[in-house]
């Protein structure tokens, strides 16, 4: 297995990312944050732009789209009507990428798993009873002090599965991940099909790019 081979030793456990890494999650969000944009008179942002903006947490994310609409002094606001949108929709329409239920199924025949995402657990939750995704250890952005890129919430994560994060593999999409398995001390997988802020994964500097998410295990 290819994830096997990033780790010097047996791999212990894999974690992993949850938007743009296992579920692309972005229709949602989008709707959620062009649904608060207009109930303060703005223009939409659109699924596009939002793509760009994910991946910091929800008040990042509220930030940078009233930014956009030239009204940085309403986002504060904005965000606690966000929650109340996206509480609702985020489990609408949330579509694993190709190969994921197949490949996490196999992964996890064989190690533990945990789930690592800024996502506050709230909606981490409902999203993961919607999709019947289940994780050795789950932790949100609200689960530790610091969110991802440091390295805290994936330390976390190991302590928690009783295993070594120099024998663990981080699979994401986006230089936090990146940033905080560096730090941690783990190897990481980056995919091409996430956010990334709307840069290259390349950037990110990652031991491992892919495309698919089988070719993790080949």
């Amino acid at each position: 297995m290819k994830l096997a081979s990033l780790v010097d030793g047996p791999l212990q456990a894999v974690l992993f990312d949850f938007d743009g890494t296992l579920v692309d999650s972005v229709p949602d969000l989008a709707a959620s944050v062009d649904a608060v944009l207009a109930e303060f008179g703005h223009a939409p942002a659109g699924e596009s732009s939002v793509r760009d903006w994910v991946g910091r947490g929800a008040w990042n994310l509220i930030h940078r789209a009233f930014e956009y609409a030239g009204a940085s002094h309403q986002a504060d606001a904005a965000y606690q009507r966000f929650e109340n949108h996206y509480q609702g929709q985020c489990a609408r329409n949330p579509v694993l990428y190709p190969g994921v239920a197949e490949g996490l199924a196999r992964i996890q025949a064989q190690y533990p798993t945990a789930l690592v995402t800024n996502k506050p657990m709230a909606y981490t939750q409902i999203m993961l009873d919607a999709l019947s995704l289940r994780f050795d250890a789950v932790l949100g952005g609200d689960s530790v002090d610091r969110k991802k890129p440091e390295p805290d919430m994936l330390l976390q994560a190991c302590t928690l599965m009783g295993v070594e994060p120099r024998h663990c593999v981080m699979i994401g999409d986006s230089s936090n991940d990146s940033e905080a398995a560096q730090a941690a001390g783990m190897p990481v997988a980056l995919t091409r099909l996430g956010y990334n802020h709307g840069n290259a994964v390349e950037l990110a500097a990652p031991d491992l790019i892919y495309n698919d998410f089988l070719e993790l295990l080949a």
